[in-house]
């Protein structure tokens, strides 16, 4: 009974830690438009490049620590994907429209 009491315990706390991260994240650099949905531990990113016109989103789980590690497709751009890391409050992206750490900021 002390073990599942344990487990509970973690869960409970992984999932409230994740809720700090809850709302709607943006971020923008030269070439490239983020916006991060967060509710819990899922997550949806949608990436524009300004500078191509194309766009792609991924759903996935973020990490109770805000962890990001997903794969954007983008639909328009015959087979592209890009992976993106890092946390909810910075983006490590790479590709065609520009590579490296987009700053988010939530939006209130």
């Amino acid at each position: 009974m002390r073990k599942l009491s344990m487990v509970v315990a973690l869960a409970f706390a992984s999932s409230a830690n994740a809720q700090q991260f809850d709302g709607t994240w943006t971020g923008q650099t030269e070439k490239l438009s983020l916006r991060l949905t967060v509710t819990g531990a899922k997550a949806r990113l949608e990436m524009t490049c300004v500078a191509g016109g194309y766009q792609g989103t991924a759903d996935f789980s973020i990490g109770a620590d805000g962890a990001v590690n997903a794969w954007v497709n983008f639909p328009n751009v015959l087979s592209a994907r890009q992976q993106v890391t890092g946390t909810v409050q910075a983006i490590r992206v790479g590709g065609q429209c520009g590579s490296g750490i987009v700053t988010m900021t939530k939006k209130t």
